[in-house]
């Protein structure tokens, strides 16, 4: 049997060697964290991390970030399940938040992006691209109130060609600009009546001014012309675009 020859303390910590990942608690100033750790001490593998502020993340980790499948659970009620790339949302996921409405498609770099489907608490839902958080490219809304929109949006709004179905039987096709009737279109009424021509900012086409009938824009109040009562009463309401509708970008995304 070979005599074991004594090390010096420096010896001993060159032949050291480098510890294997681990799992272990740790408090920080990003939060306190438990699970797996690589080499260097980072965050590495599975593991929850409970932030200062309430959030709390279980999910995977590369190098101190969120990366990979995981749930985030912000302080206010919000939770989003998907998947992150270095510490953003990028991937498919679903956000839920806390008044109700729900996210469930495409991220990328921590921003709706793709295809998607938002539901709205009061019942609406769009279905169709997104860019950068706003509804961008075709896409169909559903409003609570059974009005329905069928086009193409631009950084939130109605934007190019699109067929606006009111509740109320009465249809837009035409273009859109800026979320108004603008452009060549043709506007039924549910009692067959139609004004055909080119819309400006919802306006009658100039032919039509005298018909003394309304055209409503799909986002904001009525507008135009020289409408009675009676015949607003008799036109398909706006648009719904309540406080949930209106939400293009979620508070804690």
């Amino acid at each position: 049997m070979s005599e074991e020859v004594p090390t010096s303390p420096a010896e001993r910590k060159k032949t050291k060697k480098a510890k294997s990942p681990s799992k272990g608690s740790k408090v920080r100033d990003d939060g306190e964290y438990i699970g797996e750790t690589n080499h260097a001490g980072e965050r590495e593998g599975k593991g929850v991390a409970t932030y200062a502020n309430g959030d709390v993340y279980d999910g995977e980790w590369r190098t101190n970030l969120k990366h990979g499948f995981g749930t985030f659970k912000y302080h206010n009620g919000d939770v989003y399940i998907g998947n992150f790339d270095y510490g953003k949302k990028h991937g498919e996921g679903k956000y839920t938040y806390a008044n109700g409405d729900v996210y469930e498609g495409t991220y990328v770099n921590g921003k709706r992006n793709g295809q998607g489907v938002y539901t709205f608490s009061n019942g609406s839902i769009y279905t169709g691209e997104f860019k950068d958080n706003l509804k961008s490219g075709y896409g169909v809304y559903k409003y609570s109130s059974g009005a329905m929109y069928e086009g193409f949006w631009d950084g939130g709004e109605m934007h190019g060609e699109g067929e606006y179905t009111y509740a109320s039987g009465d249809k837009y096709i035409g273009e859109y600009k800026g979320g108004k009737m603008h452009g060549a279109g043709k506007y039924t009424y549910s009692s067959g009546e139609v004004i055909e021509g080119i819309f400006d900012e919802g306006n009658l086409p100039e032919s039509n001014q005298g018909s003394q009938k309304l055209i409503v824009d799909t986002n904001k109040a009525p507008v135009t012309t020289t409408s009675t009562a009676a015949d607003t009463a008799s036109l398909g309401s706006p648009s719904p675009k309540k406080s949930g509708d209106a939400k293009d970008v979620g508070t804690y995304e």
